[in-house]
């Protein structure tokens, strides 16, 4: 679904990026020793292994990195599926990655909190063990989690001083970049609108620009945007990032 959406470029420096953090992770597989669950960790030659209950305290450890594993698997799976049509020598494209200044990036996304569980008692929307204000953000979550994008909901931060709340915060970890994202979903409402033009005002203040760290859509009670202009708005955040960062050789 994702075909002749994302930039080559995206995709080959997502792979390589993929491919070193799985192979930094321990070997983790989950298996089973006659009634017990266990890991198998296994050592450098990728052959020999030990054992561990999952109940144990060490194996309750590994649980992380286990679903880590599994998480980028699966995402360079779906990587590698949209490369497969691609020639070798674009799959082996040569570039280089620009770290710009003044850009948010991945230490200000991980001091983030994620405050999506505050919001469970309170909304229908629920995906990837998060609950969401509305179906347009919730599906938002869901291609960015098919795309295995880093992100966290509901995140508060501190802008001239004041606390400023956001939808998303997206990681690109590739490009070591963050951005915010915002759905402006009661349009209709003037109170609504003008508080969120001091907040784009505060932003701007803060160096913190519209198109460049802060991308947004809107919609009203009649009206929101529907799974594939959300998804073609995801894949045009992700083309304008790759487009600042990736310089091709």
């Amino acid at each position: 679904m994702w075909q002749n959406m994302l930039p080559i470029e995206f995709l080959v420096v997502r792979k390589n990026y993929l491919e070193r953090s799985l192979a930094a992770l321990p070997v983790v597989k989950s298996g089973r020793r006659g009634n017990y669950e266990v890991y198998r960790v296994y050592e450098a030659d990728k052959h020999t292994y030990r054992e561990i209950s999952r109940s144990s305290v060490r194996g309750k450890k590994l649980v992380e990195i286990y679903e880590r594993r599994r998480r980028i698997g699966e995402s360079l799976k779906q990587v590698d599926g949209m490369l497969k049509h691609c020639t070798n020598k674009v799959r082996e494209l040569n570039y280089d990655i620009l770290q710009l200044p003044g850009r948010l990036d991945s230490i200000f996304f991980d001091n983030l909190e994620d405050s999506s569980c505050k919001l469970q008692k309170k909304t229908e929307y629920y995906f990837d063990g998060r609950y969401f204000r509305s179906r347009a953000e919730m599906f938002f979550a869901t291609f960015l989690q098919e795309l295995g994008l880093e992100y966290k909901y509901d995140v508060t931060v501190t802008v001239n001083d004041r606390f400023v709340t956001y939808d998303f915060a997206i990681v690109f970890r590739e490009y070591n970049r963050c951005v915010l994202f915002e759905y402006y979903g009661k349009c209709q409402d003037p109170w609504y609108v003008q508080k969120n033009m001091d907040k784009m005002k505060n932003n701007y203040q803060a160096g913190i620009y519209l198109g460049r760290d802060v991308f947004v859509s809107s919609g009203d009670e009649n009206y929101m945007p529907g799974p594939d202009l959300i998804r073609i708005m995801l894949a045009n955040i992700i083309a304008l990032i790759t487009k600042e960062h990736v310089v091709v050789k």
